[in-house]
This record gives structure tokens, sequence and C-alpha cells, in this order.
């Protein structure tokens, strides 16, 4: 009888053993290249060693759900998208005690009633003083030299050209040394640093002649 007893707990033990989970290891990564890139300061701590105004508390939410009868889920990327845009519609350049809150619950369709997988991303909108911004550049960034003491570095490559962003603006003779110091070819946009962004490019090069856009000055090479 007690052989018999023990038979069965063995078979249960063991049976229970089979069902339970393994252990396993999980990674995360959360990349915060898309703000970096985008120019904004970010940061998960809820305190930075430099001067800031604080423009407001927000907050990005992404929910899953059903396209065409195929499940979507939430990605922590898209949560960053919108929150790049709402920085930028706040005017603030940086963002502090980030939170990244991944959860459950239900649909808010209630003929479904249903869960789904919820993003949420929050923090505190922050407007940084463009000193005390630490400026990263470009992956197409690249230092060029100096002409005549004015620094010169590549801000943007295309496949016919580049724009040059310069310490101070370049006279059409410096423009014409620049050209042949860094042996520049293509559509050649010269821009003051700072100014890239804005798309308020001084002078240019193209087919063989220096455009001086203010007022409007083609000179031949």
């Amino acid at each position: 009888m007690n052989k018999t007893i023990c038979g069965l707990l063995l078979i249960f033990v063991l049976g229970s053993c089979g069902s339970l989970p393994q252990p396993e290891s999980r990674i995360g990564v959360i990349d915060y290249t898309p703000l970096i890139k985008a120019g904004i300061f970010v940061t998960e701590s809820n305190s930075v060693n430099f001067d800031y105004t604080a423009v407001g508390s927000i907050i990005a939410t992404e929910k899953g759900g059903w396209i065409n009868g195929r499940p979507k889920r939430p990605t922590t990327e898209d949560a960053l998208k919108n929150i790049i845009k709402e920085l930028e519609r706040m005017g603030a350049n940086g963002i502090i005690n980030l939170n990244i809150i991944p959860s459950v619950e239900m649909s808010d369709d209630l003929m479904s009633k249903v869960f789904v997988s919820v993003i949420t991303v929050k923090g505190m909108a922050i407007k940084i003083p463009d000193s005390k911004l630490k400026k990263v550049p470009d992956e197409n960034s690249r230092l060029l030299g100096q002409v005549d003491g004015i620094q010169c570095r590549i801000a943007k490559k295309y496949n016919n050209g580049m724009t040059i962003c310069t310490s101070k603006e370049l006279t059409p003779e410096q423009i014409k040394k620049a050209k042949d110091l860094f042996s520049l070819k293509g559509k050649i946009m010269f821009n003051l640093e700072g100014a890239e962004g804005k798309g308020e490019a001084y002078a240019g090069i193209d087919d063989g002649f220096i455009i001086i856009y203010k007022n409007n000055e083609f000179i031949k090479m």
C-alpha cells in the first residue's frame, strides 16, 4: 500500500515538474537615437546639472489593436516619434525623468471587450539654452579645414553635392579657395553655423557659377 502511494506521489511530482516554466534570460534595449538625432537632450534622471526652463509634462500613448484582422502591437519607436513632434510644437529641446511603461488594458471598443498592449512614454519637457545644449554631429558631418581662418565643415552630403557650414561668411574669393582647397564638386550650398537647419544659405556653387543669394549675384568661377 505504502509503495503504491509513494509511486503515485513520484509520478505526480515528475508530471508537475514537466509543466513548470523553465529559467530564461531576456534583455531589451530602448533606442534613444531618434531623440538625439533630433537635437533633443534626454535623460531618465529627474535632475540635471545645468539651468533649464520647465515647459510642461508630456505623455505619449500607443495602443495595440487589429488592422484588417491582423494584430498590431504598439512600439516605443512610434511613441518617440510623437514625442519629438510634440516637443518641437512646445518649443522644447529636452526631456527629463523619461519613463517608458508597458501595460495591458481593456480596449476602448465596448463591442470587442478584449485586452490590448499599451506603451506609455512620459516625462518633463524642458527648454535648454543653446549654449548649454551639446550638439550631436550628423553622421555625415565632417570637418574640412579652414580658409583664411574661417572653419568649414560638411553638414550634409547629397548625391549631387553637399551643404557646407562656415564659422563666418566666405567672400567669393574665399569660396574659390575653398573649392580648390577641398576639391569640391557638384552643387554646393554655404550656410553659417547654426543656420543649416533653416535652409538659409548665403552662397552656393552651381553650374560653374558662385551665387550670392542676398543680391542674386552670379559670379563665374
